[in-house]
């Protein structure tokens, strides 16, 4: 699986894992899924937790950038 995933996220594919529920769930595992595919992992086990991941922190599954750069050249005269 980590395989595929790999080679999704090569193509510019990113993959975010949900963990909802109580129950006896790996979270080592959804975490190292979403690290492998560039995206976020997150543990959703109550109603606060789902306000926080999608209405708060929405914009984090948007990527905007990925190995974003910038250049800056300073100007001697105000220096």
């Amino acid at each position: 699986m980590i395989k595929l995933i790999e080679e999704k996220q090569e193509s510019g594919i990113f993959l975010t894992v949900l963990g909802v529920g109580t129950g006896n769930l790996n979270e080592t595992m959804m975490e190292q899924l979403a690290d492998n595919g560039n995206g976020n992992y997150e543990y959703i086990d109550n109603v606060s937790q789902i306000q926080k991941v999608f209405t708060h922190e929405i914009s984090k599954f948007h990527t905007i950038a990925k190995d974003g750069k910038i250049q800056v050249k300073f100007n001697k005269k105000y220096g």
